[in-house]
């Protein structure tokens, strides 16, 4: 299921949305979602809603291709380490996707 997760106003003219997909029994069913018009359709309602962009509204791009994060909602990586610094074991609970996420660059025109 697509949900908004972030609004970042840039200005009255646009902002940036990041919407997520918790559904991850299927990666590629949930990074097809996140850039479906669904998706699109969800971050241009948050950009005026949420973002309080003014004007007629389209998509300027997307700012990160779908992306996973785990469960404190930071970005899975390969470069994941401890505070040590030694790296992170891969089957580690903080290298294991909860979600995917995508971000798109919203204008108003």
């Amino acid at each position: 299921m697509l949900e908004v997760i972030d609004v970042e106003v840039l200005t009255t003219s646009s902002c940036n949305v990041t919407i997520e997909d918790a559904d991850i029994k299927d990666a590629v069913a949930a990074i097809t979602r996140l850039q479906s018009a669904d998706a699109r359709n969800k971050a241009l309602i948050a950009a005026t809603t949420k973002g309080k962009v003014t004007g007629t509204v389209g998509v300027n791009g997307v700012l990160a291709n779908p992306y996973p994060v785990n469960n404190e909602g930071k970005v899975v990586s390969f470069e994941m380490a401890d505070a040590d610094g030694k790296p992170l074991a891969p089957d580690a609970v903080q290298r294991q996707p909860v979600a995917y996420r995508i971000k798109y660059g919203i204008t108003a025109r």
